[in-house]
């Protein structure tokens, strides 16, 4: 499921953080307070991470 703008606009804080999947590793994580941040997951040797998308560009 692809995330649209629209979707993602209307994500709303909740009791507990959560994530809305993107395709390719790529998620949206809504926190209890409301805030929102990509994160990507990818695995490297064979280990699954999953980044804050910011980390992940600077390398």
């Amino acid at each position: 499921m692809t995330l649209s703008d629209l979707t993602v606009r209307q994500a709303k804080a909740a009791e507990k953080t959560y994530s809305i999947p993107d395709t390719d590793g790529l998620g949206l994580v809504v926190a209890r307070t409301g805030g929102k941040s990509w994160h990507l997951r990818y695995y490297c040797w064979r280990a699954s991470r999953t980044d804050p998308l910011s980390a992940v560009m600077r390398g």
